[in-house]
């Protein structure tokens, strides 16, 4: 397994995080989908309606990985230094769907 080249104190105590500390983060994610569908015009007529759209939004639905922690996709502490790929213990993104209706009159 390969080592980390840039310092973090982590548990061992060390600058050098050890061998058991890295994880592959090979991942397949689902992030946005949407899916709409629009009344037929036959429809909107008998209803006296412009338009009429059904949706759905789904963000964040599947995560396929072995990573042990909940995202592989880990970035910088965000103060510009170079500890890219360094996992801060950072929250998952949150599943969200959304479900609705727009009708234009």
């Amino acid at each position: 397994m390969p080592k980390s080249i840039f310092g973090d104190n982590i548990s061992n105590g060390s600058s050098f995080p050890l061998d058991v500390n890295v994880f592959s983060g090979d991942f397949i994610k689902l992030r946005n989908i949407a899916v709409s569908y629009y009344l037929p015009k036959s429809v909107t007529d008998k209803l006296k309606i412009s338009s009429a759209r059904f949706y759905v939004n789904g963000n964040n639905l599947l995560l396929i990985t072995d990573y042990p922690g909940p995202d592989p996709e880990v970035s910088s502490n965000g103060n510009g230094s170079s500890n890219f790929g360094i996992d801060r213990n950072t929250v998952a993104n949150q599943r969200t769907i959304t479900v609705g209706v727009n009708v234009s009159f």
